[in-house]
């Protein structure tokens, strides 16, 4: 990844925070963080994503999203299953 004086756009950090990303990109965009001043926006994220998962269980998430898909008449895909 080249370095850049652009900000880190939100959907890569948020890949960034959901380890996503190689080992070599993500080293690289952690080095580009830090040398922006920029890493807090990183540790905010990865609050912002604690309380929700606290907030928002995904038990209780996955069944909300089978009731609402039985309401619809859809049945629930595999993908769901993985939760």
């Amino acid at each position: 990844m080249a370095c850049t004086n652009e900000r880190v756009p939100d959907w890569l950090l948020e890949r960034l925070a959901a380890g996503e990303l190689p080992p070599a990109q993500a080293s690289a965009l952690r080095e580009r963080l830090v040398a922006a001043g920029d890493h807090d926006r990183l540790a905010a994220l990865a609050a912002s994503n604690t309380e929700i998962l606290a907030a928002h269980p995904a038990a209780e998430v996955t069944a909300e999203v089978r009731r609402r898909a039985a309401l619809a008449g859809r049945p629930h895909t595999t993908i769901w299953r993985r939760v």
